[in-house]
């Protein structure tokens, strides 16, 4: 009764709309996804979108290393680089502004 397109199951029958009740509770029209149309659209595969899930979790035990490591050198002396300020006041205000500005622009124009 259902066919397989490319990982989307449809039913099939001529029963009507009542035929598609047997779907799982969040599928609506009989239509049930396995993910293999995210592979479609990202162009990644399975393994590539596995590596990538892996490495999401990276950042977390490094910045808990860097605060154990900076909380055992017990530094008391604050640090102000007038080069850094400048720089980093540049790329949070100007820089991100002009991407929204960007975003917002491109949704406007479509």
């Amino acid at each position: 009764m259902g066919a397989d397109l490319g990982g989307i199951k449809a039913n099939r029958g001529t029963e009507g709309p009542a035929a598609s009740r047997e779907t799982p509770e969040g599928f609506a029209g009989g239509i049930q996804s396995d993910g293999s149309h995210l592979e479609v659209i990202s162009g990644k595969s399975d393994a590539a979108r596995n590596i990538w899930l892996r490495l999401a979790w990276l950042p977390v035990p490094l910045l808990a290393g860097a605060i154990i490591a900076l909380w055992a050198a017990d530094l008391r002396t604050a640090y102000e680089s007038p080069d850094l300020e400048i720089v980093l006041n540049f790329v949070f205000s100007v820089l991100v502004s002009l991407f929204i500005v960007v975003l917002i622009s491109r949704s406007f124009l479509a």
